[in-house]
């Protein structure tokens, strides 16, 4: 959590010290009005905003979607996510609110890291390899832009971290992740891929909630404003494309693509070196890789958004170096022995 202060603090004060710096409120988005009647110094950005602003509208109006509609771009879409904003709903409109999420990320980046402490243990490894977590690229962008993301890592990892001993625990908590970000569906449906039995059926529940509560959105709320031409339910945008066509439109060789591909590379070799110590966490890894690679150009022209696409890249990535590194020096170690 100290990291993670350390990591977004500067951002309040370069903007200004104003409440809302957190919430990227876009110069011509409608969340704009709404938040205006709570503030009276609302940095704005030059573009359209980022998630943040959202979140707030619908903290503000919760449990009452509709009348946060018109304020949401695409609202049956947004409310998605609901478990955040509830959570945050606790506290009063304007600056507690403000600050309510931004705290709730901060608080979510020390559980997401307790959580990983916890599997590095189970691997024999250090604890404090969970200091990727917060310097996860993905994790700064989430809480810098008061996104659910952490939360939802929190979550799904504690729900892997749990499975094998707690599994009606791990069941709600990947529950929950599903209903801060749809995406963590891919931390069930690893369980069940993994595990094969009877056992595992329970994980599937996440995903029939988050389906079932994705429709009853569909029904209550509209789904006008920002065009989605090809929404898709696993989609982090709303889009789907080519393989690689997201990048290849920014550019192979642009500095996003490159960093975004370098993190990648990291997580994929963790994946591939921990598949049989930790195949639950290579299996989400891989599926995450696969949307990112699907994405559009909205998701991948940003190194910091699109890494949120893939969180557990340079966690897990860091993990299997360190385990990697421990099985090679223990061969080493054997070998010389050997010779002696």
């Amino acid at each position: 959590m100290a990291v993670s202060l350390a990591c977004t603090l500067p951002q309040y004060f370069g903007l200004g010290g104003t409440a809302t710096a957190y919430l990227r409120v876009g110069t011509a988005h409608p969340s704009r009005p709404f938040i205006e009647q709570d503030f009276h110094d609302v940095f704005l950005t030059a573009d359209y905003g980022h998630d943040g602003q959202q979140f707030y509208v619908l903290a503000g109006t919760f449990p009452n979607l509709t009348e946060g509609a018109p304020y949401l771009d695409i609202p049956n879409y947004r409310a998605r996510r609901i478990i955040y904003p509830a959570i945050a709903s606790l506290f009063p409109r304007g600056p507690a609110l403000a600050w309510a999420l931004y705290a709730l990320n901060v608080l979510s980046v020390g559980a997401a890291a307790a959580a990983f402490a916890r599997i590095a243990h189970q691997l024999a490894l250090s604890p404090l390899l969970a200091l990727a977590v917060p310097l996860n690229p993905a994790m700064i962008e989430s809480v810098v832009g008061s996104l659910a993301d952490s939360m939802a890592f929190a979550f799904a990892l504690w729900g892997v971290a749990l499975w094998r001993s707690h599994r009606w625990a791990a069941v709600a908590l990947v529950t929950l992740a599903v209903l801060t970000r749809e995406t963590t569906i891919f931390a069930a449906l690893a369980v069940v891929l993994v595990d094969r039995s009877r056992r595992a059926l329970p994980m599937l529940i996440p995903v029939a909630v988050a389906s079932g509560f994705s429709q009853w959105l569909k029904l209550v709320l509209p789904g006008a404003g920002l065009p989605v031409p090809n929404a898709n339910f696993l989609s982090p945008m709303g889009n789907l494309g080519a393989p690689f066509g997201g990048m290849m439109f920014i550019g192979l060789t642009s500095g996003d693509t490159v960093g975004l591909l370098v993190v990648t590379a990291i997580g994929v070799f963790g994946a591939w070196h921990l598949r049989r110590v930790t195949p639950i966490l290579a299996c989400w890894l891989l599926a995450d890789f696969v949307v990112l690679v699907l994405s559009d150009e909205g998701v991948t022209g940003r190194f910091l958004n699109a890494t949120r696409v893939v969180p557990l890249a340079l966690p897990l990535g860091v993990l299997g170096i360190s385990h990697w590194r421990r099985s090679h020096a223990s061969e080493v170690s054997t070998a010389v022995a050997s010779i002696a």
